[in-house]
């Protein structure tokens, strides 16, 4: 037979904090009869942040881009 261990209490849940304070409230806009183009993300070979990239837009039933959906370079940089 093998040892026993002792009993321990469960653990507590905790939120996480967050290493950056969003830059921006989130946001809900709705954009009627929109497409969607294939949403890719992945993993960059870095130490520093960003350290993933994502791909993806939203376009009107018009095929137009919605330019105000769009994350700025530098937003999109430090959301991570």
């Amino acid at each position: 037979m093998g040892r026993r261990l002792p009993y321990r209490a469960p653990v507590p849940w905790e939120s996480p904090s967050f290493p950056y304070e969003p830059r921006d409230i989130p946001s809900v806009r709705t954009v009627e009869n929109a497409l969607l183009s294939r949403v890719r993300l992945g993993r960059l070979r870095t130490w520093e942040r960003p350290d993933r990239w994502i791909t993806g837009a939203v376009y009107d039933h018009r095929r137009q881009l919605v330019v105000e959906l769009r994350r700025s370079a530098a937003s999109a940089a430090t959301a991570r």
